[in-house]
């Protein structure tokens, strides 16, 4: 009889983790070795970053990114992964470009949303490394 129990036990568990996993996991990494980048002839920076996703659903997600908070834009470098395939994995490295007066610290936090069609699923915290602005007298 106790082992029904443990049994039974066990089986809810294993159920629960299977039911509250999440679809999609992400990983967002910063490019190594580079800390950000001036635009020529204008007043924006950008930083490099690479997105890893593994899709663990039975049907093909829309995949799409934005900038939440402050004014920016991403420029996707290479193959864009509009479309997430079933069971698959994919890999997006992007720029993630904004004007100098929206970052006005050395290090700082950004949101970067990730929607499926127009719902977003995530929302990803990084940092934004930026020009120190020092005068000197």
């Amino acid at each position: 009889m106790p082992a029904c129990v443990v049994l039974v036990i066990l089986i809810g568990i294993i159920s629960a983790i299977l039911l509250t996993r999440s679809d999609i996991d992400t990983t967002l990494m910063r490019s190594k070795g580079m800390l950000f980048q001036q635009i020529p002839n204008t007043d924006s920076i950008s930083n490099l970053y690479t997105l890893h996703m593994v899709n663990k659903t039975y049907h093909d997600i829309p995949v799409t990114m934005k900038v939440e908070e402050i004014p920016g834009n991403i420029k996707v470098i290479g193959n864009s992964i509009s479309i997430l395939k079933k069971e698959s994995t994919g890999e997006i490295t992007f720029f993630v470009m904004t004007e100098r007066q929206h970052v006005p610290k050395r290090k700082n936090d950004i949101k970067i949303g990730l929607y499926a069609g127009d719902k977003k699923f995530k929302t990803l915290i990084t940092s934004f490394f930026s020009i120190r602005c020092v005068i000197i007298y």
